[in-house]
């Protein structure tokens, strides 16, 4: 008798212990309770095949978002949303994702005065978008994008996800007092130290790492969908003391660190291999208030940049895996485990299938109708400078071969009503 009157009071001791000790949600099953929350026709928006060449796409500049909107979508589908991005995220990881969202409104205030300005400059003008099923035997994707964020991710059985490439922006770069976002400063630590470094560096240091200062982001390489390894430039890692190699990595791992933990761990691996062969190059101009500047660090398999010389209030940061962006290791080592015992021509030839999304190869150069027009004369922007001409559509050439199909090709409708290629602007 005495045994069963304890057994109570040893259950209510464990079961809050079992459930402390129990593993948090998935990333998807986290994804898949967001997908259930959405209304019937925000989930068919949002959800493309996995193979389907929109996965691959990232956009610069704000225009022609593919999927859901964040701020059409009910209370409940929205705490989802959050919630799928704050286990994606590290908590500073997420803050800073909020940051950017909540600068729109400090843009709204800095361009008021033309008629679309509340709903372009809308924190929560942010777009989901699903690729294939998220369940732990398949591979699947997803991507949130809008303004200055552009986070996508690619999961594959028994992997970690892949989470490159990676988009950050900020504008204004400080929130002035009276702003919304006053004193905030989204790439301000990765700003400190990237100057504070430059900043110990002398004599043949100092000319290694010092690029000649080009306007309107003329250094910049990364604002691409995927790139391969640029040639070295800068100073070498292993020509820097101690301390300086101390601070270049501090800066690193703000990048890494934007992760939950197992994926942060991933992404320290690949810096890690990195390492040996990284690169430091400034470029800066003596300008007050902003003195505006470009940084890259780059190495095998690795591209971080952080622009900020189109009017020095205005950054751009972008995080590549050069060769291996949107998982595209992860999706060659899945092959290689279930097409065993192929040649070496037709792996190969699957592998480009599987980058391309079995579709048909266009070459590198994009093929854009009305690229002489801005995507913005339909919302009436007023800054003429905002020109997006061919040059900003057009591939470089180490991007390889990109592919394309109308999504309404991909869900069995109707080509003809829905036949827009997809455009990649580097704005």
């Amino acid at each position: 008798m005495r045994i069963i009157k304890v057994l109570p009071i040893v259950l209510a001791t464990l079961l809050p212990m079992r459930d402390a000790l129990a593993e948090p949600p998935s990333l998807a099953a986290a994804a898949r309770s967001f997908l259930a929350a959405l209304a019937e026709d925000q989930r068919d928006v949002a959800s493309w095949a996995f193979d389907h060449p929109e996965r691959e796409a990232i956009r610069f500049a704000p225009v022609r978002l593919e999927g859901a909107r964040h701020g059409h979508l009910e209370p409940r589908a929205k705490a989802e949303g959050e919630d799928l991005l704050a286990r994606l995220m590290s908590p500073r990881g997420y803050e800073k994702s909020k940051a950017i969202r909540l600068l729109e409104r400090d843009l709204r205030v800095l361009e008021s005065g033309w008629e679309q300005v509340n709903d372009f400059r809308d924190p929560e003008r942010y777009h989901w978008a699903f690729f294939g099923e998220p369940e732990a035997d398949s591979n699947w994707g997803f991507r949130f994008e809008g303004h200055h964020l552009s986070i996508n991710v690619t999961a594959a059985p028994g992997r970690v996800a892949a989470t490159l490439p990676l988009f950050l922006g900020a504008r204004p770069r400080l929130a002035s007092r009276g702003m919304p976002s006053a004193g905030v400063a989204a790439l301000g630590v990765e700003e400190r130290l990237v100057r504070e470094l430059y900043r110990s560096l002398a004599g043949d240091q100092l000319e290694a790492a010092t690029l000649p200062y080009k306007a309107e982001r003329g250094h910049m390489l990364g604002q691409v969908a995927t790139l391969a390894d640029p040639p070295p430039k800068g100073l070498p890692r292993s020509a820097m003391t101690a301390r300086q190699q101390a601070l270049l990595d501090e800066f690193l791992a703000l990048f890494t660190g934007l992760w939950n933990v197992e994926i942060a761990a991933a992404r320290e691996a690949e810096v890690a291999a990195a390492r040996d062969g990284l690169h430091f190059a400034f470029a800066t101009l003596d300008q007050p208030p902003h003195d505006p500047f470009y940084v890259r660090v780059s190495g095998p398999g690795l591209l971080i940049e952080i622009d900020n010389t189109e009017d020095g209030d205005h950054l751009h940061a972008v995080w590549h895996r050069p060769g291996s962006d949107f998982g595209r290791d992860l999706m060659t080592a899945h092959v290689e485990r279930h097409q065993t015992g192929l040649s070496g021509a037709k792996l190969a030839r699957i592998s480009h299938q599987v980058a391309c999304a079995n579709d048909e190869c266009l070459g590198n150069q994009l093929l854009v109708s009305e690229s002489r027009k801005s995507p913005f004369d339909r919302l009436r922007w007023p800054p003429p400078r905002w020109s997006f001409g061919p040059e900003h559509v057009r591939a470089p050439s180490t991007v390889g071969p990109l592919c394309f199909r109308s999504r309404a090709r991909a869900r069995g409708q109707n080509p003809a009503r829905s036949s827009r290629p997809l455009v990649r602007y580097a704005g």
